[in-house]
């Protein structure tokens, strides 16, 4: 009996860290889960926030053209210490159709660009970027 405990407490660290990030999309009060950040950003629609957890992930090459709010953990370490920095490793392209998109708390390796290989390059209105480091 008095093993349990301490096997129990292993068993809740290794599926802890273990456990697999979820990025979740909220919808009109609905709530839909991805693996990826690619494939959130294709089940998102316009006007959709997406939540990132702590951790990195790969964005790729990738273009957004709706309007979505993107929200992660943060990119400070001392501010993100229980969820650890939401890393994103990739670029990101806002092209026609992403106006009054958000950003906040994440850190991007790669930049964000206007248009996608010189391609749909157009003016891209009203966007926000809080505390997010590129």
């Amino acid at each position: 009996m008095k093993y349990i405990a301490p096997l129990l407490g292993l068993l809740l660290c290794y599926f802890n860290a273990n456990a697999q990030n979820v990025i979740v999309v909220q919808h009109n009060g609905t709530s839909s889960f991805f693996t990826t950040f690619s494939s959130a950003i294709s089940g998102a629609s316009s006007g959709d926030t997406i939540y990132l957890p702590g951790g990195q992930m790969s964005t790729g090459n990738i273009s957004i053209d709706k309007e979505v709010h993107i929200i992660g953990a943060g990119y400070r370490v001392d501010s993100s210490q229980a969820t650890s920095r939401t890393d994103l490793d990739g670029n990101i392209y806002l092209i026609t159709g992403a106006d009054s998109s958000s950003f906040e708390g994440f850190y991007l390796s790669g930049g964000i660009g206007l248009g996608y290989l010189n391609t749909n390059l157009r003016l891209v209105n009203d966007l926000s970027f809080v505390r997010v480091n590129v």
